[in-house]
């Protein structure tokens, strides 16, 4: 999927503004996803139909592989352990998209947010940057006006 975006990204010769560039690749990337997700047997993709307009909903199939992720982040932040890059990046992304109740109600958002910030410190730089531009293209997509 990533060499797919990436391409379509580098074989435009015109620089466009992220927020442009999500708004274009949004629609590709959710279907790459949902396609991925439902050929894997992990999600099961309904259409409902309201008065105007369908809405696409993706509930998945095992509440307890759709519950993983989230048991993980939990695992590592509550548990005694030194969490693992993957544990922390994984807890960043749910970070940046919302999902800020994760421990609740053992972590406020406010304790959460403390332990991001002392567990993110030693991420390597690759990780770091992964994280920087999808906190970033999340700010893009939900601000949509300009920054000037």
């Amino acid at each position: 999927m990533s060499a797919t975006v990436l391409a379509e990204i580098a074989a435009e010769p015109t620089g466009y503004p992220l927020r442009e560039w999500i708004d274009h690749l949004r629609p590709v990337v959710v279907d790459m996803v949902v396609g991925q997700l439902a050929d894997a047997g992990l999600v099961t993709p309904t259409a409902e139909r309201s008065l105007l307009r369908r809405t696409y909903r993706y509930p998945p199939v095992d509440l307890l592989v759709a519950a993983g992720g989230r048991a993980e982040i939990r695992g590592a932040v509550l548990g005694p352990a030194k969490p693992d890059v993957y544990n922390v990046s994984l807890a960043l992304l749910a970070w940046h998209l919302g999902l800020d109740d994760l421990c609740e109600p053992q972590l406020d958002r406010r304790m959460l947010r403390a332990w991001l910030d002392r567990a993110a410190k030693p991420m390597p730089p690759a990780a770091t940057e992964v994280l920087a531009a999808v906190e970033a293209a999340v700010a893009a997509s939900v601000y949509g006006g300009e920054r000037r």
